[in-house]
């Protein structure tokens, strides 16, 4: 009978750019269900004062049991565990204002190739996610377009100097008529889309006491779309500030070749503050396409032999 009533029961879901949340009549059985199937075991956390003086049971938890809230892009995880219990879940977006577009569309510049075309497709429809395409897929390609086509506010992270440049360039050249800023150390010239380099940013979003900037923690509050190049690193406490202070941003984009695989926590992280990866397209595929050459790598190993070979220390590996 108990399974028949539950078989029955849907709620109310209160979707958010970056914290989604039940409303208070969700039950507290179901809080605490879903807390912990939503925890996951953090590494060496047995090793920590708080675990040993019995504060902390050693697990992050992605459900708030006493707000019923969760990172937004975890939403399909919730969904599949009510599923499990016979539970629907109704969808209700929230109210945030429109984003449209600020300028005329521009004439594209390329001519996309079409699984680059069809990720766009998917990208604008589905508004979050981490795109997750292999070397040579033309992931700047396909972010560029997104921003053609949308046209809103726009902030666009990269972590190194090389990347930083070659974004200038790239969005520069494919959309001479949009306004292109700039984040970085000593600049801070914000356009219609913004190239952010992320240790500039997220020194900008902390606290004044830390070198915090109110200019940029003000600013990143009318960023509506947030696009991380080499996403991987934004799982890291002081770069995913880019997404936890775009507090008005519907639109969040990873890119990365490889964005999960190094810890559960962090994936789950990673995939809660943008979304599940999509619009996959691996190397092979590029290889059957042509489009990529078929790479061989070899491993070779030697014995250590005195005074002829030494160990590789890899101080000076680059």
């Amino acid at each position: 009978q108990r399974g028949e009533k539950m078989s029955e029961k849907s709620y109310n879901l209160q979707l958010g750019p970056i914290y989604s949340r039940f409303g208070e009549e969700f039950p507290f059985d179901l809080r605490e269900y879903l807390s912990d199937a939503m925890a996951v075991e953090v590494k060496n956390a047995r090793h920590t004062p708080r675990f040993r003086m019995g504060l902390w049971d050693g697990f992050h938890r992605f459900f708030a049991a006493a707000s019923a809230s969760f990172l937004t892009g975890l939403t399909s995880w919730v969904v599949e565990l009510l599923a499990a219990k016979k539970i629907a879940v109704i969808e209700i977006v929230d109210q945030l204002p429109p984003c449209t577009p600020r300028v005329p569309e521009p004439k594209s510049m390329i001519v996309l190739r079409d699984y680059q075309a069809k990720i766009v497709e998917e990208a604008i429809s589905l508004r979050r996610g981490i795109i997750e395409a292999a070397v040579n897929a033309g992931k700047s390609e396909v972010a560029t377009e997104i921003v053609r086509r949308l046209r809103i506010p726009t902030l666009y992270t990269v972590p190194t100097q090389r990347l930083y440049d070659q974004a200038l360039e790239t969005f520069r050249e494919r959309l001479p008529k949009l306004e292109i800023g700039e984040l970085k150390a000593g600049v801070f010239k914000p356009g219609l889309v913004t190239i952010a380099m992320i240790q500039s940013l997220s020194r900008g979003l902390s606290t004044i006491d830390h070198g915090g900037s109110d200019k940029i923690r003000r600013w990143i509050k009318t960023v509506e779309c947030v696009i991380a190049d080499e996403v991987h690193h934004s799982a890291a406490e002081k770069y995913s500030l880019s997404f936890k202070r775009a507090t008005r941003a519907p639109y969040r984009f990873g890119l990365s070749a490889t964005p999960l695989g190094m810890s559960e926590k962090r994936d789950k992280l990673l995939i809660g503050l943008i979304g599940p990866p999509f619009g996959t397209i691996t190397a092979k595929e590029l290889e059957r396409q042509g489009l990529s050459v078929k790479t061989e790598v070899r491993f070779i190993s030697y014995p250590q032999i005195e005074n002829e070979l030494r160990a590789f220390s890899g101080a000076d590996y680059r």
